[in-house]
């Protein structure tokens, strides 16, 4: 049976509101409050630095010849972190703290990746790298084709026109000052 999400967005606010209430009565409400913004403060932190060690380990897979898969996921995971230490609460707090420990975010990437089938078929032409996917389905056929016009049935042949023949020609006055 498939994890019912749309009651945890009505739990979890439930949750997380009785969490900050009964913190505020233990500790006070400004200390709750303080927490509260400084997670806030936390998490778009977390956001900034995964978007910068996601680009260099990007360049560095690719520098590589590596799939940036498990670079993917280490982004996913510390940008989850971020958005959990975003949302007030104790109980996302302590989700995105542990998404911010490296070992925890490679379990959940091999849990995830064992759990998902991903196809890669590229192969290098030139320069640059191309999607190469092998097709199944002999139907489609790959060619070219010239629009012929019914109108010329007569078989006459046109002359190709002057590319330049549609560009207007200004003339300046420094061409009527100038001598032959």
């Amino acid at each position: 049976m498939p994890f019912p999400f749309p009651l945890l967005f009505i739990a979890l606010p439930i949750i997380e509101l009785t969490g900050l209430i009964l913190a505020g009565e233990e500790f006070g409400a400004l200390n709750v409050v303080l927490w509260v913004i400084l997670s806030f403060l936390i998490g778009i932190q977390v956001i900034r630095m995964a978007g910068w060690v996601t680009a260099r380990n990007l360049q560095d897979s690719m520098r590589r010849g590596d799939m940036p898969l498990g670079a993917m996921f280490q982004a996913a995971g510390m940008v989850f972190a971020g958005i959990f230490l975003i949302i007030p609460g104790f109980l996302t707090d302590f989700i995105g703290l542990l998404l911010l420990i490296a070992p925890v975010r490679d379990a959940i990437g091999r849990s995830v990746a064992t759990k998902s089938t991903f196809h890669t078929h590229s192969s290098m032409h030139g320069t640059g790298f191309t999607q190469n996917p092998t097709r199944q389905d002999d139907s489609v056929i790959d060619g070219e084709f010239t629009v012929v016009d019914d109108a010329q049935d007569d078989q006459t042949t046109r002359k190709p026109s002057d590319p330049t023949e549609h560009i207007p020609h200004h003339k300046n006055s420094d061409d009527d000052n100038k001598s032959p």
